[in-house]
């Protein structure tokens, strides 16, 4: 279950960053704060595709995101990485979460986080600041 706060129960931000030049000029230098719970990240529709994410990128075929591949979320009172039943999981610290694997969520840390997208060997590297 999950947890609904409201801004004031959650004091730190999220800001995404891009952690490798292969997406850097898709993320804005200065990152996207994610001010909601729940923000999700994906790969940019085909036109006939429905179930986009808040926060789109380009990916090649074969494809490493899925549309709505993982989400940041409020689980507990505590910011969280949440895979969204994504094909390849979401790789968070070192430690693989989706549909295939134990868990569908992780917490995330306070300061700098590591995300991979896509697999292990995938493009898609991020950095969560929870400041």
């Amino acid at each position: 279950v999950l947890d609904h706060p409201t801004q004031h129960e959650m004091p730190q931000a999220v800001t995404l960053y891009a952690a490798i030049d292969d997406i850097a000029g898709h993320v804005p230098k200065e990152g996207v704060t994610i001010a909601t719970f729940g923000f999700s990240i994906g790969r940019l529709p085909e036109p006939a595709e429905r179930g986009w994410a808040d926060f789109q990128l380009p990916d090649s075929v074969p494809s490493r995101l899925s549309l709505r591949h993982f989400a940041v979320v409020s689980l507990e009172g505590v910011w969280a990485v949440q895979d969204l039943g994504s094909e390849m999981g979401t790789e968070v610290n070192g430690t693989v979460i989706g549909r295939d694997f134990n868990s569908d969520f992780l917490e995330l840390k306070s300061g700098d986080n590591a995300v991979v997208a896509g697999g292990s060997d995938s493009p898609f590297c991020f950095r969560l600041s929870v400041t």
